[in-house]
This record gives C-alpha cells, sequence and structure tokens, in this order.
C-alpha cells in the first residue's frame, strides 16, 4: 500500500505580499524556478499550474486556494 499526504483544509490564501513570497519560497524549494518577487507574477502562476497538474490534477485553476497551499506546505515539510 502506497503512503500519501493529505491535509486537512484551513482557511489560508495568499492575498498579500508577504503571504505571495512565503509560496513562491515553496514552489522554489519543491524544485520550480520562482524568484522573490513577492508578486503573483507568470512564472509564479505556471509553477503553480504544474504542481496543480501533478498534485491536484482534479482541479487545475491556477488558484492558490487552500488545498494547493495545504499541499505544498506539506510536501516541503512546513
Amino acid at each position: 500500500a502506497g503512503v500519501s499526504i493529505w491535509p486537512t483544509i484551513g482557511d489560508s490564501k495568499p492575498t498579500r505580499a508577504q503571504d505571495v513570497a512565503q509560496m513562491q519560497n515553496q514552489l522554489r524549494r519543491f524544485g520550480y524556478g520562482v524568484s522573490d518577487s513577492s508578486e503573483f507574477d507568470d512564472t509564479t502562476r505556471f509553477a503553480l499550474i504544474s504542481f496543480q497538474r501533478r498534485f491536484r490534477p482534479s482541479r487545475i485553476d491556477c488558484k492558490p486556494d487552500e488545498e494547493t497551499l495545504l499541499l505544498l506546505s506539506a510536501m516541503v515539510g512546513d
């Protein structure tokens, strides 16, 4: 049997520059080529879509919603 990480859904969304910077840091630590712009730029969008495509293919919408952010946090060990 395989092992999966599935977080409990909370209420976090990166709306502030600090939140976007944290998401960018996590995406970078996971291996995506994302810079520390603190802006939800195209590079960050493409990385987020790629992450969702791999870990949440049921809903690839480029939105940093609760489930996506919690999956990302779990994957990088935060």
